[in-house]
């Protein structure tokens, strides 16, 4: 996990900064914990001087010296939070964006399936009573 920790708005009412403060503190949105980046150049084997010569200039030319390259990226997933709509703790919040879950019990499964209802335990999370903010810290699920 990224020791570098994040306390930004992200999204959320500077009331609720002030009222969950410890639920905000958490990894950044952009944090990926594992990273492989691998490129690769093979140059192709035609033209004046290679193994696949023709002899011949104009085709040599417009033939020879080609190069593939290729890049593979492979990550770990980013880190998401899960929400509630609407405003549900009375302080003039719209949308999807600014209320967060009651947290249960652990939503993290042990096998998660390729569906998006399948990617945490939804048992685990409830909508929070009206007029109170839920207890889900901020970016506590990864895509992974």
């Amino acid at each position: 996990m990224s020791r570098e920790k994040c306390i930004g708005n992200a999204g959320f009412s500077p009331l609720h900064k002030i009222m969950c403060g410890s639920g905000n503190k958490s990894v950044s949105a952009f944090d990926l914990t594992h990273m492989l980046n691998v490129s690769w150049v093979y140059e192709l084997p035609f033209g004046k001087g290679k193994a696949l010569s023709s002899h011949n200039k104009l085709i040599d030319y417009g033939f020879g010296n080609w190069q593939v390259n290729g890049v593979l990226s492979l990550s770990s997933g980013a880190p998401y939070t899960l929400r509630a709509c609407g405003d549900i703790a009375n302080v003039g919040n719209s949308g999807c964006r600014m209320e967060r879950l009651d947290q249960t019990s652990d939503p993290k499964l042990s096998n998660p399936g390729p569906a998006p209802g399948y990617w945490f335990n939804v048992d685990a999370v409830s909508t929070p009573p009206r007029y109170t903010w839920g207890n889900m810290g901020r970016n506590t699920l990864r895509f992974d």
